[in-house]
């Protein structure tokens, strides 16, 4: 799911998706972001993915919502998202817990490579 130098650092829910890609049929996503582990190097540090600063850039955002991982205190940068449709607090290898934030801006957010089950974009 994150890369081998990342961690699942947070995530937040999407409660108006209107897209007709990953969790379409319930209209709810949940994202979560996955943040460098300390000690580790992001390839290519802070760089925008697949040369295209529209889209994401990668380890350039120092940020983490905080539910996941708890145990790890470091605040890093941000190096990918993962889109899930089901609670992450119920997959127990994200190790989050059920703390609630909501971010409907990013409902709209799409990728052509969004499909299946989970889907990882921006690294």
């Amino acid at each position: 799911m994150c890369p081998p130098y990342a961690f699942v650092g947070g995530w937040w829910k999407c409660t108006d998706y209107r897209g007709r890609q990953l969790c379409s049929d319930t209209g709810v996503r949940y994202y979560l972001d996955c943040n460098r582990l300390p000690g580790h190097e992001i390839p290519g540090g802070c760089h925008c993915a697949t040369g295209d600063c529209d889209r994401f850039r990668v380890g350039c955002n120092v940020f983490r919502y905080g539910q996941c991982n708890t145990q790890i205190a470091a605040l890093t940068e941000v190096v990918c998202r993962v889109i899930v449709c089901e609670h992450p607090a119920s997959v127990a290898e994200f190790n989050c817990n059920s703390t609630y934030k909501q971010d409907n801006l990013t409902c709209a957010h799409e990728a052509p490579c969004l499909g299946g089950e989970s889907k990882e974009f921006g690294w």
